[in-house]
This record gives structure tokens, sequence and C-alpha cells, in this order.
């Protein structure tokens, strides 16, 4: 592949818990995706361990695997929570204007500047940071997170780090190499139950799962009917 590689948009969840969650957000992704002539992909299932809460590692050798195919596009990552709230959005001048950032995303609430948010991030594969980004992540999880140690915690990752910690590390370990490619966006674009661009029902947003899905399954069916779109699932 070249560095002209078309953007990707890709989600993963795991096939127990969410992906319902996916099947419903996914549909308007798709639909942003075909309306932007853009590639999209959605992998179900745990890569590495075998509890549900586990998908959540899925997104670090997924995006391993791009960049050893030799993939050079922008990929956007979106948690299976995660879709597109307005499908005009003009993308192309959006990441045509940032090509000098290796990773787009939004602060989370200590506001350093390694704090990113991981449910919403784009990865610039063209730039030369973003391979060190993705190899030192992948690195970081092979090294910390242990079959052994997924075996042991089914409930969640109260254990030691998730998927979140490790990139903000990195980040925060590598930032004098590393900031003048980490482009920060307002969490009213993107990252928000409320974005103008990409919305994010997270678990403070909602008291369980089954009300995160009702209200991300309300608001998408009325951005796809104002599109003249199908409803979603």
């Amino acid at each position: 592949m070249t560095k002209g590689d078309r953007p990707l948009l890709l989600q993963t969840a795991d096939p127990e818990v969410y992906r319902g969650f996916l099947a419903l957000t996914g549909h308007v992704n798709r639909a942003f995706c075909q309306a932007q002539g853009i590639g999209y992909e959605a992998h179900i299932g745990v890569l590495r361990g075998q509890h549900p809460w586990q998908a959540t590692f899925n997104r670090i050798p997924l995006l391993k695997a791009k960049l050893d195919a030799g993939f050079r596009g922008w990929l956007l990552y979106l948690d299976a929570d995660a879709y597109v709230a307005d499908l005009g959005f003009d993308l192309a001048g959006f990441l045509a204007s940032r090509q000098h950032r290796a990773i787009l995303g939004v602060l989370g609430h200590n506001k350093a500047l390694s704090d990113i948010n991981a449910g919403v991030v784009f990865f610039n594969f063209a730039h030369p940071d973003t391979a060190f980004i993705l190899e030192e992540w992948h690195r970081l999880f092979v090294a910390e997170v242990s079959e052994e140690l997924l075996a042991a915690h089914p409930e969640g990752w109260s254990f030691g780090p998730n998927d979140q910690d490790l990139l903000q590390r990195l980040l925060a370990e590598n930032l004098m190499r590393l900031w003048p490619g980490i482009g920060l966006e307002e969490r009213s674009l993107m990252n928000a139950p409320d974005a103008r661009f990409i919305r994010q029902i997270l678990r403070r947003d909602a008291p369980n799962l089954a009300e995160r899905v009702a209200r991300a399954r309300r608001d998408i069916t009325r951005i796809t009917a104002a599109a003249g779109l199908p409803p979603p699932p």
C-alpha cells in the first residue's frame, strides 16, 4: 500500500456484551463511510484473553496489524459506543488540514497533553511518529498484559493498566519527541454525547448499558431519518 491509502474507520467489540452496541453504531458509521468514499471495518471477538471486557485491548493488535500490512492512510478508531452524528462532515478537508499530526484525540480529565481518551482517536499512518506510537503501545501491551493476568480477572481492568493507560503512559514518557504530532480536538467536535461530529455514550453518561444503547438508538434513529436512510437494526 502507499501513502495515498484512503481513510478507514475501524470498530471492534466482544461477541457478547457490546456486539449489539456495535451493530447499532456501525449502522450509521457504515453509512458515513459509504457517503465519504472511505473504508469501514469491524472486528467481533476477543483477540487476547477470554472474557468480554478484554476486547478493549483489541485495538492495539488491530492497529499494529494495519501498520505491519503497510497501511499509510488515516485510520479513524471508534469504540463500539461511538458514532458519527454529522453524515455531511467535511472529512477530507478536516484531515488535509491536519496532515502534520500523527494522532488526533480529545483530552481527558487531567488535561495533560498525553491524556488522550482512547475511545475516539484518529491515527495518521503516513506520519513518521505513528509507527513509533503503535509499536511502543503494542510492546507495552505484550509485556504487561499477560494471558495469565487476563484469565485471573474476569470482571474488569482494576488489576492494572488498560489500553488507555498504556497509550497515555507512552505519550507522557516520549512527550518531548511526540508533542508536535499530537493534535487535540475540542470535545464539542468529538468524543462526547453531544459532539457535532462523533458522539460517544460513555458509562458515566447513563446508569447502565441498556440505557446507553437506548440513548444512542434514539439519536441514531433521528440522524438516519434526517438523511433519508433506513432506521438502525
